[in-house]
């Protein structure tokens, strides 16, 4: 016979074919027992268990630490006891101290108040009357001519009802000029004709210490035991084309009103 050529095998004789690689596994964060494949289509699905697994943790380390917290101990309870007899006692006797004034100032005043008569025991201190803003025409009508309205005045923008110095501010009075209106200049200058110009509240030329005067009168009604703030006016712009008001001859300054 003759000699057979030698024919290599085929590789696909040869060779067997590779297993395909199986895929790494990784634990399930919502059931340890459970393996699950690393995919990218788990990958979301494997970053919220993973993120839901850290919050419970967190929460159960949370509550063992609560619950190994120890109770205050006896030394911490009596101190808070004696802070709050403190506190308690404090007050009592703060009560007592007031009721032995009052009681005092009756049997020796005939007064429970000593005779004081101030702002802070005026109702309207701590009642104050609802505020309105009042035009100069509105305000006119509070000038004390008409017996069935209050008597009201303004200084520095600010209304006050000065009823109670009706013999003062009402018709005939030594100061009646100033009700119904702002006349905040006339309060230091003491011009109180209005042919002067000076029941306005233009304060133009004034100087520091008129100034402060002013003020001083404004802190005075604002402090005034029976003379209460009822609103705001709202004042005109002054004229800056016109010069102030000019001095007068017969000014006073400041006096009591």
């Amino acid at each position: 016979m003759a000699d057979q050529p030698n024919i290599p095998p085929s590789s696909s004789s040869s060779t067997a074919a590779a297993p395909a690689a199986s895929p790494r596994l990784i634990t399930d964060p919502s059931d340890p027992r459970r393996k699950v494949p690393i995919k990218k289509a788990n990958s979301p699905f494997l970053a919220h268990q993973a993120e839901q697994a850290r919050r419970r943790a967190q929460a159960q380390a949370k509550m063992a630490s609560s619950k190994t917290s120890s109770p205050p101990s006896r030394t911490q309870r009596a101190q808070t006891r004696k802070q709050r007899s403190l506190c308690a006692s404090l007050i009592k006797w703060a009560l007592v101290g007031v009721l032995f004034a009052l009681g005092a100032g009756q049997f020796i005043a005939g007064d429970i108040l000593w005779g004081y008569r101030g702002k802070y025991v005026q109702k309207r201190f701590w009642f104050p009357p609802p505020q309105r803003l009042f035009t100069p025409e509105e305000l006119a009508l509070y000038n004390g001519l008409d017996p069935k309205r209050p008597i009201y005045l303004s200084i520095m923008g600010v209304v006050y009802d000065v009823t109670d110095g009706r013999r003062i501010y009402g018709p005939g009075g030594p100061y009646d000029f100033f009700s119904g209106r702002d006349a905040s200049r006339a309060y230091v200058t003491g011009c109180f004709k209005p042919e002067q110009g000076h029941l306005t509240h233009d304060l133009r030329g004034l100087g520091v210490e008129e100034l402060k005067g002013v003020m001083d009168w404004a802190a005075f009604f604002q402090a005034h035991p029976t003379y209460h703030q009822i609103g705001k006016l709202k004042l005109e712009p002054v004229d800056q084309s016109k010069p102030p008001p000019a001095p007068c001859a017969d000014g006073k300054g400041k006096e009591d009103v």
